[in-house]
């Protein structure tokens, strides 16, 4: 699988404090020292940029390891809160062309950013349908996230936690048929007798994440169905 580019190298920002003495009712100035026995509130002034910046710097000592792929999406995430998109985007791309079970989960976060409207304007072309429970039917409601979640379900890396985490997304943005669709997928991965064992905690009030998230599936389907 052919590797990403070299990504320009992020600006390191020094993470800095201000320290605000903690006078009932005010808050003065950022830099004033507390009087003695004064209560102080430290507000972090280095923003998701410098916490971006940081993590690349750990993701690059870490290798092309899973963790150092974890780092990088993490990386993105932060630049994501600190509105560069296109940094964001670059580091999804090159985790997702790494492949393996990181570039899965890089994939699931690339596909929340579509679906949440803040990816670059050339990704967010709309054109939904309604779903069977009445509700606005978004899964593949542009033709990013329809190609994203192709690409994702024929990736062979695949396995249960990229599944289920797509699951809750497609379920958080009202998109049922696509969100039992993927239910289906990540329980697919379990054995016969982890099914039945999920299905029999569920049955005996027992609450655990198995029996939890095929709980979660069947309402999905009642919902579809009424």
């Amino acid at each position: 699988m052919p590797r990403h580019a070299p990504l320009p190298a992020a600006t390191a920002v020094t993470p800095t404090t201000a320290v605000t003495p903690a006078a009932p009712g005010t808050a003065a100035a950022p830099g004033t020292a507390a009087a003695p026995g004064t209560a102080v509130r430290v507000e972090p002034v280095a923003g998701h940029s410098a916490e971006a910046a940081a993590l690349e710097a750990e993701a690059l000592a870490a290798g092309s390891d899973l963790n150092g792929a974890g780092l990088l999406i993490e990386a993105a995430n932060q630049w994501r809160l600190a509105g560069d998109m296109a940094r964001c985007r670059a580091l999804l791309d090159s985790v997702i062309q790494r492949g393996g079970l990181a570039g899965c989960y890089a994939r699931v976060e690339l596909i929340t950013i579509l679906l949440d409207g803040t990816a670059p304007p050339d990704a967010t072309a709309e054109a939904g349908g309604t779903d069977r429970a009445g509700g606005t039917e978004r899964a593949g409601g542009t033709d990013a996230v329809r190609a994203e979640l192709a690409a994702l379900a024929d990736d062979p890396d695949l396995t249960e936690g990229p599944s289920q985490m797509l699951a809750e997304v497609l379920t958080d943005h009202g998109m049922l048929t696509a969100s039992l669709a993927w239910h289906d997928r990540a329980i697919g991965f379990w054995s016969a007798p982890r099914r039945a064992a999920a299905a029999s905690a569920g049955a005996a009030g027992r609450r655990n994440p198995d029996a939890m998230l095929l709980q979660q599936r069947d309402r999905i389907a009642r919902r579809l169905a009424g």
